[in-house]
């Protein structure tokens, strides 16, 4: 189970730095598009590179991946928020660094909610 994931995250970051997957994609009417692969082919665990008639350029992720993003991203900045907290405490106030970033903390928890 845990190699199926692992060569899916592989098979992910392969299609998104080699744009292996490349698709035209053109109107038909107002609701209707066709969509011409020119490399690769329609992979559900694979990101897909679109370009439309007036050169425009759009990525398409599956789900999962976007959401592991966007956690990943979410955690980095808050780990960068823990860290310029305690560096700003650090220099303002000489107190008990540990009890600061308690109370820190509990903020940061009240704004992500």
């Amino acid at each position: 189970m845990a190699k199926q994931a692992k060569q899916k995250k592989h098979d992910l970051v392969s299609s998104l730095h080699n744009a292996s997957n490349v698709a035209y994609l053109a109107p038909l009417d107002d609701n209707k598009w066709l969509l011409e692969f020119v490399a690769g082919k329609l992979k559900s665990n694979e990101a897909w590179f679109l370009k439309t008639e007036d050169n425009k350029e759009f990525v398409v992720l599956p789900q999962n991946a976007l959401n592991n993003l966007l956690g990943h991203l979410r955690i980095s900045h808050e780990e960068k928020l823990k860290i310029l907290l305690r560096y700003e405490i650090k220099d303002l106030m000489p107190i008990d660094i540990e009890d600061t970033m308690v109370v820190a903390i509990h903020e940061l928890e009240k704004h992500r909610q």
